[in-house]
């Protein structure tokens, strides 16, 4: 049923260009790998404030626990977000993947490692207690009440173990439709855009 439902997008597809996306935030050296590194440039830099910082990889204007979270959160080599199963491929598994998951929401994802784990609900803990590397107030408000409080902490706890790799840009949420950014970013990949 997957390659069906890839068969039936794949006729209405047309060429479009995307502006790269930024394949490991947390890769601060640029080497494709997130290392010790770019853990010693949080280290260094921590306390940083500015546009200018170096180790601030959540781009908050602070160096600070959060980016030091990131990056241990993001170990390893830089996946190719477009391969959202993981297996290697950039195929029409994604795109079918990311279509059927249209919708989603990945906000607990606060390190945009792709899952949400215990860092996350951390860097949404620290967030609402006013800690100067907080992310900001949209990146926090889980489930877009207008107000940053527990609930959204208890929200991430419970999307503990959610698979987030869909959301292939990271926003927070899985835009699964032809013409939206996650399917069209798997899309180009697949050279079908």
């Amino acid at each position: 049923m997957k390659r069906f439902v890839c068969l039936a997008f794949a006729g209405a597809l047309v060429a479009m260009t995307l502006p790269a996306q930024a394949q490991c935030p947390a890769d601060r050296t640029g080497d494709g790998v997130v290392d010790q590194n770019d853990l010693a440039g949080v280290i260094v830099g921590y306390g940083c404030t500015g546009a200018s910082c170096y180790g601030d990889t959540n781009d908050n204007g602070f160096t600070g626990g959060n980016d030091y979270l990131a990056i241990l959160g993001n170990l390893g080599p830089c996946p190719v977000l477009e391969d959202v199963d993981g297996d290697g491929d950039v195929d029409g598994d994604d795109l079918t993947d990311v279509f059927l998951a249209s919708g989603m929401n990945c906000k607990s994802d606060a390190d945009k490692s792709g899952f949400v784990t215990l860092d996350d609900t951390y860097i949404i803990a620290s967030s609402i207690g006013g800690d100067p590397d907080a992310l900001a107030f949209a990146a926090t408000d889980i489930n877009g009440d207008g107000t940053l409080n527990n609930t959204d902490r208890n929200d991430a706890l419970l999307d503990i173990g959610l698979d987030c790799r869909l959301d292939v840009d990271r926003d927070g949420t899985v835009e699964g439709g032809y013409g939206q950014d996650d399917f069209d970013l798997v899309c180009v990949a697949l050279g079908l855009c």
